[in-house]
Parts: C-alpha cells; sequence; structure tokens
C-alpha cells in the first residue's frame, strides 16, 4: 500500500518546503497518524481508517469540511511519524480527486530533526493567544485598549486600528512596553471602506495572511429621542456604527476563509437588546451590530468562522470622563451627582470597568469559548436581568 500510495503521489517535499509553503499560506497539511502530542501547526488530522470518510464530500455527517470541500487543484501535503503512512495517506486522497499531493519526506521525526517548531496540546484554562494575530478597532483608549492590552499580555500579535495614526501607534507603543507583547499601530477610520482594506492589507503582510481575531470597538455615541435626533445624526452614527462594522467584518470573513476558520468579536451595546431612554440613533445602530453579529455566525460556521458579540451596559471610559466634563464645567458637584446617577444605574450600582469587558473579549477569542458562535453576552451588572433591584418601591 505504501508503494501503490508513493506511485500516485505527485512526489516528496521536503520539511522546510512544507514549512515555506505554509508560511505563504497555500497548503493543506494533513496528519495521519492516529494519535499525536505535537504536531505542525494548522495541520488537519485524520486518521488512515477516517481519512476516506473525512475527504469524501458526499459525507454528510462525516466529512471534515477542511479537507472535503478544499479545492481539489490546490496543494496537499500529507505527514505521519516516519513517512510510511503519508504515502498511503495520499494515494487515499488521489482516489478522491485530488490533483496536487505530496508526501512530506520523513515525516514528523524529520521535520523535529530540522529544528522545526511544532504545536503542542493546548494548555486548557490559559486563555492563551499565542500564535494568534489579533486586530481591535478604536483601540486607543477606553475599552478597545483595554481589549488590546489583554491580548498582547495573553501572546497574541496584536494590531491597534484607530481614526489617528498618532494615537494607534502611542497606543501600541505603551502597550507593548506594558506587556512586552508584538503590538502595531495604524490608522483606519472604519466608515471608509478604501481605508479600512488598505490598513487590513497592512496587517496581513505582516502576520502571513493569518488574522485569527477581529473585534470590532470602533464606535461613536449620540444623546436625543426620535425628535431631537436629526438626519445627520442618523448618517454619522450609521456611517461608524453600523457601515464601519460591516467594511471591517467584510474583510475580515475575506481573510479568515483562506484560513479556515477565525474569530469576530463585535461590541454591541445593551441598548442592542431593549431601548433605553434618549438613545434612539445609537440603539438603532447597535441593534444593527448584533444582527450583524448573527448573521455572520450563520453564513460562515461552515467556514470555521465564529461570531459573537458583547453587549456593555455604563462602561467607566474616557468618553464618559469627557461626557460628564462637557456636560458640567466647572461644576464639580454637578458633575458628581451626574456619576452617580450613571453608576446607579446598574443594580451593582456602578459602572463597569473597561477590563472587565476585555475579559470576555479574551474569553470569546480564547479556544476555551471554541463551542460558542452566534451569540451575545451581556456585561451589564444586572441591569438586562436584575431590573427589579432597582425598580422603585411601590
Amino acid at each position: 500500500m505504501k508503494a501503490a500510495g508513493e506511485a500516485k503521489a505527485d512526489g516528496q517535499i521536503t520539511p522546510a518546503e512544507t514549512k515555506a509553503a505554509i508560511d505563504a499560506g497555500k497548503v493543506l497539511v494533513i496528519d495521519v497518524r492516529d494519535t499525536r502530542d505535537e504536531w505542525v501547526e494548522g495541520s488537519v488530522q485524520a486518521s488512515l481508517g477516517t481519512l476516506a470518510f473525512k475527504a469524501d464530500a458526499s459525507m454528510a455527517d462525516f466529512k471534515d469540511p477542511a479537507i472535503a470541500d478544499y479545492p481539489k487543484s490546490d496543494p496537499v501535503i500529507v505527514t505521519c511519524a516516519l513517512g510510511g503512512q503519508a504515502a498511503i495517506g495520499a494515494g487515499i486522497l488521489k482516489d478522491f480527486g485530488f490533483e496536487n499531493v505530496k508526501i512530506m519526506d520523513g515525516g514528523m521525526k524529520a521535520w523535529k530533526e530540522a529544528g522545526l517548531v511544532c504545536s503542542t496540546e493546548y494548555d486548557w484554562g490559559s486563555f492563551s493567544l499565542a500564535g494568534k494575530s489579533a486586530i481591535v478597532t478604536g483601540a486607543a483608549s477606553g475599552i478597545g485598549k483595554a481589549i488590546a492590552t489583554l491580548y498582547a499580555k495573553k501572546g497574541a500579535d496584536t494590531y491597534v486600528l484607530d481614526l489617528s495614526e498618532e494615537s494607534a501607534v502611542a497606543a501600541a507603543a505603551e502597550i507593548a512596553a506594558e506587556t512586552g507583547g508584538k503590538v502595531t499601530g495604524f490608522a483606519c477610520n472604519v466608515s471608509k471602506e478604501d481605508e479600512v482594506n488598505a490598513a487590513f492589507a497592512k496587517v496581513l503582510a505582516k502576520c502571513n495572511n493569518k488574522l485569527d481575531i477581529l473585534v470590532n470597538n470602533a464606535g461613536i455615541a449620540h444623546v436625543g429621542t426620535v425628535l431631537t435626533t436629526e438626519g445627520a445624526d442618523m448618517d454619522r452614527l450609521y456611517s461608524v456604527n453600523v457601515r464601519g462594522v460591516f467594511h471591517c467584518i467584510q474583510a475580515g470573513v475575506k481573510a479568515m476563509i483562506p484560513n479556515k476558520g477565525g474569530n469576530i468579536i463585535n461590541l454591541a451595546s445593551i441598548g442592542s437588546i431593549f431601548g433605553i431612554k434618549e438613545r434612539f440613533a445609537y440603539g438603532m445602530t447597535k441593534g444593527a451590530v448584533l444582527t450583524m453579529t448573527y448573521a455572520t455566525a450563520t453564513d460562515h460556521v461552515k467556514d470555521g468562522i465564529r461570531s459573537n458579540c458583547i453587549a456593555p451596559a455604563r462602561v467607566h471610559t474616557p468618553f464618559v470622563e469627557g461626557f460628564l466634563s462637557r456636560s458640567f464645567p466647572g461644576d464639580p458637584e454637578g458633575k458628581a451627582a451626574k456619576f452617580k446617577e450613571l453608576s446607579v444605574y446598574q443594580p451593582m450600582a456602578r459602572m463597569g470597568q473597561p477590563r472587565e469587558v476585555a475579559a470576555m473579549a479574551l474569553y470569546l477569542a480564547a479556544d476555551e469559548s471554541a463551542f460558542c458562535t452566534g451569540q451575545c453576552y451581556s456585561v451589564d451588572g444586572g441591569v438586562e436581568k436584575c431590573f427589579d433591584a432597582v425598580r422603585p418601591e411601590v
């Protein structure tokens, strides 16, 4: 069977050549060992006993889309412990119509002898993002900065996108100094499709075209009812909070599909879920973020892409401080009273902290949440479910 497989295969390839093909993002690596405690990062496991089922597109309940739906003309490399099983696996794949199947010469033994890095069993519960790349929009301050900081701390190559290049670069440098992580800043106005595509292209050039995590945090707010909101207000919020998220989701999905997976996390709001006083336009846009989250999860679950959103209540950010300072200039008592009002709106009687939202964003980005998609997670101090705790006595 080994000889037959070798005869059908399209030749052999060295571990170094395999690594170069992986870095170029143009190959599917299939590991046909029955068990493994270390492997080539990104490889798909399929034992010889299951490979025929996983490669057969007609086996709806048993196929592995990463193999069965892989373009038949695109390159495939098969590896195993020493090379023999890989030859048999290559023969099976050729029988299923794969046109460009090579055997990694010497298998994983040769890979390790060449000094190439192996992936090992994930340390469950570590919430590690090591080896992953992440884009966070609106990450120069507030919640976005807290998320970018935590991601960098957990090992992700983190890309800070913000409206101002100066702010993005400065925040990236500050986060890198604090965490020791790899953090890069780029300017990006998410409301402009060309700027989003340009920023994503820069990121992909730095991360070998492998985007693992996208956090759509950039957004703007507005206070007003339907009677006090003007058309210009609607347009301004729509351009950032809806079109901006759309632009980034679209660019993210396009980047993630070739790598057979990815993770999109959108920042919605409790205003996505129920009405909030004087947040007519803002609630409209955050409702759209919620439904875009659901739609993306539904459309791309078979591509290995997860999509979830976070719905915070009031969070003590620089935006809130700016609002209070503008609203109560020279009036510290008025400012303090408004701060208390904003705080006691939550049943926990305080505003959230950016790092508390970041903690949820870490969970959703990490492998620990691998079974979660199409969900909205409230980080709201009890607003949504504990409303009776703050209802006036009657």
